[in-house]
């Protein structure tokens, strides 16, 4: 279901390198995924097309739950968002879309939801983590 990409380094995978180290971050073919105690976040970066990056964080968000779910006898919400320059939605959006350089903020200093136990089993996933 997901591929690992090459290493580009952009404005967002930026931002998730930072992340504090409790925080999990692997990098996709189209998308960030990250996993920490403030959730599980697939996030897509929109420089061109913000509609398009709607619909591609939401299925790819909607089919890691449907993986999870499998693995995991409680799966957290996968929460779908877009990065964008200036964090204007797009009118269809059906997933959150924030400013590229207020995703770390808005994943690091969220409510812890995710308790220790979960965090180990989703550390499991089978991807390579972006260190």
């Amino acid at each position: 279901m997901f591929r690992v990409s090459r290493s580009t380094v952009t404005e967002l995978s930026r931002e998730l390198r930072g992340l504090p180290r409790d925080f999990l971050h692997y990098t996709l073919v189209d998308a960030q995924l990250v996993v920490g105690p403030t959730g599980v976040f697939v996030i897509v970066e929109a420089p061109d097309d913000p509609v398009e990056a709607t619909y591609t964080a939401v299925d790819r968000a909607e089919r890691l739950r449907h993986e999870l779910s499998d693995r995991l006898a409680w799966v957290p919400f996968v929460d779908a968002v877009v990065g964008t320059a200036d964090g204007a939605a797009p009118p269809t959006a059906e997933c959150v879309v924030v400013a590229v350089d207020m995703i770390h903020d808005m994943i690091a200093n969220g409510p812890r939801i995710i308790d220790a136990q979960t965090m180990m089993q989703l550390a499991l996933l089978d991807l390579p983590r972006t260190d």
